[in-house]
């Protein structure tokens, strides 16, 4: 976060940083490696900081891009994020024919999958409620259907699970292969049956 808000104090004070819209694009890009590779080195979660310095581009920053650095910005972090998501996916599958000699547990698969499910469903609907309970506009609550919906987008497990699990060390874990063929049947399964009827529900 405190890269994030540098950055933003650079493009506000600073105009002279920023000469065109390419250099700013390039300074978000900077700024985001920068924070990963830092909260890598220090041993905490590279994920974790990226989303945190989204949240301040996104709060902060995004207002004192220009015209042409907002457009041109959105238009490579899209790319970037849409040739990510394919690239994952493409792995996970790829993945499956690589691990389709590990053991696996169908019971384990089947009690992961509810799990995921009844717990996603409880822990966001419980979650919302108590945070619902605090002040504020009452004309933006949602109602229980736009709730589910929420829920509902996110039973899908990712990529993150599969790559948590893979990282597990084998020494430790006397079942690893076991869990790391469940969690990639969990994660092919969530995306395809939920992913695949998202739009229709």
């Amino acid at each position: 976060m405190v890269v994030g808000f540098t950055i933003t104090f650079l493009l506000k004070k600073f105009r002279s940083v920023a000469h065109s819209a390419i250099h700013e694009t390039f300074l978000l890009i900077v700024c985001a490696f920068v924070t990963y590779f830092i909260s890598e080195v220090t041993g905490q979660s590279g994920i974790t900081s990226l989303v945190s310095c989204a949240l301040v581009f996104a709060h902060y920053t995004w207002y004192n891009l220009s015209p042409q650095g907002k457009h041109v910005s959105s238009i490579i972090f899209q790319t970037f994020g849409f040739a990510a998501e394919a690239f994952v996916f493409s792995f996970i599958g790829l993945s499956f024919f690589f691990y389709i000699d590990y053991p696996f547990s169908w019971k384990f698969i089947v009690a992961g999958f509810f799990i995921v499910v009844i717990g996603r469903y409880v822990s966001i609907v419980t979650s919302y409620y108590m945070f619902a309970c605090f002040k504020g506009d009452k004309s933006n609550y949602l109602s229980l259907n736009e709730i589910s919906f929420a829920t509902y987008a996110a039973f899908i497990r990712g990529a993150i699970a599969f790559g948590l699990v893979e990282n597990l060390p084998e020494a430790s874990f006397k079942f690893k292969r076991v869990i790391v063929s469940s969690t990639l049947v969990l994660v092919i399964a969530t995306t395809i049956i939920f992913g695949s009827f998202t739009p229709m529900v």
